[in-house]
């Protein structure tokens, strides 16, 4: 699951010897959006929540989850159980384009492109609009 983990490596140089623990480092494993959210807009009052996000890994009920939309950040509604499927919201956001990434635990979905020289935003975007 997404999230920050402790690591640590105990070494032992002999076969007689005691274990040599190393310090602890933080991992951070990132969530990955697979299928990008839906935005569906309600008219009364004008909201609009985001469905249908899929991520990898599953993200645990226990775990704060929240998307990130033009800066804006939205929690995913409660789930039941460990899913790849969230859905967010309402938020009072106007119609046009946004940038959106995911974060769980504190853990940002990767949105930038590190192999690009230079490195580069990663071109994700969801449109908002009242129309069909």
């Amino acid at each position: 699951r997404p999230g920050t983990y402790r690591v640590h490596v105990a070494v032992q140089p002999k076969p007689d010897a005691g274990f040599h623990p190393s310090a602890e480092l933080p991992l951070q494993v990132a969530p990955r959006i697979t299928t990008p959210p839906t935005p569906v807009v309600n008219e009364q009052p004008r909201t609009v929540f985001f469905t249908n996000l899929k991520c990898r890994p599953q993200v645990a009920a226990e775990q704060q989850a929240h998307l990130i939309v033009g800066g804006r950040s939205i929690e995913a509604t409660p789930r039941s159980g460990p899913t790849d499927t969230l859905s967010f919201g309402p938020i009072d956001l106007a119609n046009g384009t946004y940038p959106y990434h995911l974060r769980v635990d504190g853990v940002e979905s990767i949105y930038i492109d590190y192999a690009s020289e230079p490195p580069a935003f990663i071109d994700q975007s969801v449109e908002v609009s009242d129309g069909p």
